[in-house]
């Protein structure tokens, strides 16, 4: 992948990030759908935004390496990533997590959403096509 298309999907995908992360931060159950009220992408601060960019390179290159076809491809692809992700950060402090069974389906269900869109993006940004 050439720097313009995997700098052109990494802004993307973190735009994608914070706003998609924000609306669904709103939806009941899924709502907070980070691990230990930790909320990633959905803080517009400096920081926010920079990690929403690094979780945005991250994504482009995954995608980029797998070679994502299209919109569709990318947002499959993405939203696996987004479950396994959501998982192994869920999984890691299951003793603090407080809602229990409950609070890992909705991260994984919110991460799937999150990153599936961010993935779709990607794909659509000509960052997923593997040259």
């Amino acid at each position: 992948m050439d720097i313009k298309k995997l700098v052109t999907a990494t802004v993307v995908a973190g735009i994608a990030l914070l706003v998609v992360d924000y609306v669904v931060d709103m939806v009941p159950f899924i709502g907070g759908h980070h691990p230990h009220g930790h909320h990633e992408h959905n803080d517009f601060s400096l920081y926010g935004i920079l990690g929403a960019l690094f979780h945005g390179l991250v994504l482009a290159v995954v995608l980029g390496w797998r070679g994502v076809g299209d919109a569709m491809d990318g947002a499959q692809a993405g939203a696996i990533y987004g479950v396994l992700l959501s998982l192994a950060h869920s999984v890691e402090g299951w003793e603090s997590l407080e809602g229990g069974a409950g609070e890992l389906v909705g991260a994984a269900i919110g991460s799937a959403l999150v990153v599936g869109i961010a993935g779709a993006a990607v794909a659509m940004a000509g960052g997923g096509s593997g040259d």
